[in-house]
């Protein structure tokens, strides 16, 4: 999976249909690729929460629709029923792949932090790197 730069760069419009990113923002280019390329949605009122922190099933969905929104199943798991209705398929094809922990070293069901949570750097990272061809 290319994403951004390194899928060529950044083809957008160069504006963006969320009213919380300024036209002068430096990462505009970035926004409206991520809304145009349907990586990121945002909120049901039009913003995308620049400045909100991103949450762990947040990233899993972007990751998921990078990857073309695979239908997907995997085994239920205790607290399931936390994730939001727009991440569940995107968590359990990210579970299935091995993209996010399922918990097998600790024994701990999958995923091991509340998918509401914030994502620290290192996680998303970690994620990114699971994630790459």
């Amino acid at each position: 999976m290319k994403c951004g730069r390194g899928a060529g760069g950044f083809a957008a419009s160069g504006t963006t249909r969320f009213p919380d990113v300024a036209d002068t923002a430096y990462y505009l280019d970035a926004a409206s690729w991520a809304a145009d390329s349907g990586l990121m949605n945002g909120y049901s009122d039009g913003r995308s929460g620049v400045n909100d922190s991103i949450t762990r099933q947040q990233v899993t969905a972007i990751f998921w629709r990078w990857a073309g929104s695979p239908e997907t199943s995997a085994e239920d798991y205790a607290g399931e029923d936390a994730v939001s209705g727009y991440a569940k398929t995107a968590v359990d094809w990210a579970r299935a792949n091995g993209i996010v922990p399922s918990g097998r070293k600790t024994g701990s069901p999958p995923p091991r932090a509340p998918p509401g949570a914030k994502s620290p750097r290192f996680s998303t990272t970690t994620t990114i790197k699971a994630a790459r061809p």
